[in-house]
């Protein structure tokens, strides 16, 4: 008894990691009961406002018990040190699908908006005068080529994303795994003086597993927003492409058209004889180290 008396406190320490409320006085006995109890976690469909802020509030409790451990200027135990990184670390994940839920809500607009563009297309044609100019096929044209080079882009985060998903869905089953073998190894157990360590090692479990989890999630979330990118990308395509024809089909060449494509030379023009004029004079000073080095030999050599 005199063992348990003296270790009142880390079972205390223990109590506030695993439920995350406020210490109380509580026997060796109420606190091992409480490290018996199935894990609780955060209820799924709970909505990512109401979970920040039970996550920010348990993480309070936790660097409070961080804090106290520490008061007397010794360095706090692991177990809570290592509480406080899990609960930041949650917090952090939790946070990040709050963003992804943000982006998913702007590319899912952002999505109907094209469809509305594309449908427009369909039924009024393009929105530009006819008969259509050159410059603006040109236009569609290059930009069409442009979206055609962002699709390998986006099929290659596509993959990454996809790969990101079964790396956390493999972590978070490994912590489950994990957690499940200390939740056996605490019932199973009869020693009571190894069962405070047993309770502590089923909070962190249940820590690690609650965070992969989380990670899990956010994963699949970034999947889903890049899904939705690649929807409406294809959607830009088809406006592309179906612009380009109905363009195409009714394109003349106007005045406009060749006034700008002499701008267009007198540019191309210009900006060649810049790059000429730069490298003439690249070319005459390292024709003049050339002349200077040499002579430097010759007059050395004499």
């Amino acid at each position: 008894m005199k063992h348990f008396r003296a270790l009142l406190p880390v079972y205390l320490v223990a109590a506030v990691i695993y439920r995350g409320e406020p210490a109380v006085a509580q026997t060796p006995v109420q606190v091992v009961s409480k490290g018996r109890e199935e894990a609780t976690g955060t209820p799924e469909g709970q909505d990512l406002e109401s979970k920040r802020a039970e996550s920010t509030k348990r993480l309070a409790v936790a660097q409070r018990a961080l804090d106290s451990s520490s008061s007397n200027g010794s360095p706090p135990p692991d177990r809570i040190a290592d509480d406080v990184k899990h609960r930041k670390q949650l917090d952090l994940l939790i946070s990040q699908q709050q963003t992804e839920e943000d982006r998913a809500h702007d590319l899912a607009s952002a999505k109907t908006e094209l469809g509305a563009r594309l449908e427009s297309l369909r039924t009024a044609g393009p929105a530009e005068e006819e008969p259509f100019s050159f410059l603006l096929l040109d236009q569609l044209r290059d930009e069409l080529a442009e979206e055609l080079v962002q699709s390998e882009n986006n099929a290659a985060a596509t993959a990454l994303a996809q790969a990101s998903v079964e790396q956390a869905k493999t972590a978070h089953e490994e912590n489950e795994r994990a957690r499940r073998r200390a939740k056996t190894a605490l019932e199973a157990s009869a020693d009571e003086r190894a069962a405070a360590r047993l309770a502590s090692d089923l909070a962190r479990a249940r820590l690690e597993s609650e965070a992969s989890g989380e990670l899990l999630k956010l994963r699949e979330k970034q999947l889903a927003n890049q899904q939705l990118v690649n929807e409406s990308h294809e959607l830009h395509l088809t406006f592309l492409r179906e612009k380009v024809q109905l363009v195409g089909e009714n394109t003349a060449f106007s005045e406009a058209d060749l006034h700008e494509r002499l701008l267009d030379f007198d540019k191309q023009e210009f900006t060649l004889q810049e790059e000429l004029t730069s490298v003439q004079a690249e070319l005459d000073y390292a024709q003049q180290q050339w002349t200077s080095a040499r002579r430097e030999f010759d007059f050395g050599a004499e």
